[in-house]
């Protein structure tokens, strides 16, 4: 057998009898086995992945570039260029993305020094499509999206800012939004870490944790809890307003769409050191690990809309995975 007949048949062996589906952008379906195995392969290691509330649109981040799979056709859309961090977050209608663009200073102070632009924009993932909603003159934290008042929140230096957005399918009036029931308060994500607002915005509480850098979050579907992650790789949650609970040493901790669970990035530790991270599940009473690859980082798990599977990727890899999830 000749090497190029062995080349050959050992890649059959790998995909199968299949063909790989290649988009106009790159992405390569590749043909599905049994266990955590990679169903696309994106060109290049995506990070920060999130899933829309309905399943089919998954954001991520490749570098500075901000980035939307369609997971119906594997096409990839490049919407635009983000921060470092938890710079953009899904509306509850599934098809927008909100998100910060930071363009080049063009306007400078009265000492000559540039002055810092935000712009917030909304990707329209069924047209396609990026539209700027609001101008800042400022850096601002990192927009954090309430279900419960078809709207998201920014942090700046004059206080919190409001960005609303209105959906086809709401056909409650003005008066009615207005008088929503907000809960006890809303949370702001920032640079620094999580933000506690009550309910008329009055009072601001500073949710403490080990003082890194706010890594990843995500906000609980009924608007009423909180999960994040520092960069020194600590997982808390709060509810309410509550203090901060240390849930586990970890990353990037997503809220189930129905239960009240955690997925995230549960660090294997070997002594005081972190070894590696698989994907592990925590409620109120247990956690529990449901992959186990010890030569590999699992990061960035997501729930699909449903429950039953997660999708994340593999850190420096090119993979999204997923994994089939007993109810």
């Amino acid at each position: 057998m000749t090497k190029i007949k062995a080349l050959f048949l050992v890649l059959w062996i790998f995909v199968g009898d299949a063909s790989p589906q290649m988009s106009a952008f790159g992405a390569v379906a590749v043909p599905s086995f049994k266990g955590p195995q990679p169903v696309l392969r994106l060109g290049d290691s995506p990070e920060m992945l999130r899933l829309d509330p309905r399943g089919r649109f998954l954001a991520f981040r490749q570098g500075e570039k901000l980035k939307v799979l369609d997971l119906k056709d594997s096409a990839v859309h490049l919407v635009g260029h983000v921060p470092d961090g938890p710079a953009y977050t899904w509306a509850p209608d599934g098809f927008r993305l909100l998100y910060i663009n930071i363009p080049a200073p063009t306007e400078l102070d009265q000492n000559g020094k540039a002055i810092p632009t935000t712009h917030i924009e909304v990707f329209d993932a069924a047209l396609g499509q990026s539209k700027t909603v609001r101008k800042l003159a400022s850096a601002t934290g990192f927009p954090t999206m309430d279900p419960r008042t078809l709207g998201a929140y920014l942090f700046t230096p004059d206080g919190l800012t409001t960005v609303k957005l209105t959906f086809p399918d709401d056909r409650l009036a003005k008066w009615q939004i207005a008088h929503r029931d907000n809960g006890k308060g809303k949370y702001v994500a920032t640079g620094r870490g999580l933000l506690w607002f009550n309910g008329d915005g009055t009072k601001m509480i500073q949710l403490e944790d080990d003082g890194g850098a706010l890594e990843s979050f995500s906000v609980s579907p009924d608007g009423s809890a909180v999960t994040w992650s520092t960069v020194d790789g600590y997982v808390y949650r709060s509810r309410e307003g509550a203090p901060a609970e240390l849930v586990d040493r970890g990353r990037d901790p997503a809220w189930h769409p129905e239960k009240n669970e955690l997925i995230y990035a549960g660090a294997r530790m070997s002594g005081n050191k972190i070894s590696g991270y698989d994907l592990k599940v925590a409620d109120g009473k247990e956690k529990r690990f449901i992959t186990n690859t010890p030569f590999s980082d699992e990061r960035w798990p997501q729930w699909h809309h449903a429950g039953k599977r997660i999708f994340y990727t593999v850190a420096r890899t090119t993979d999204l995975f997923m994994v089939e999830q007993k109810p």
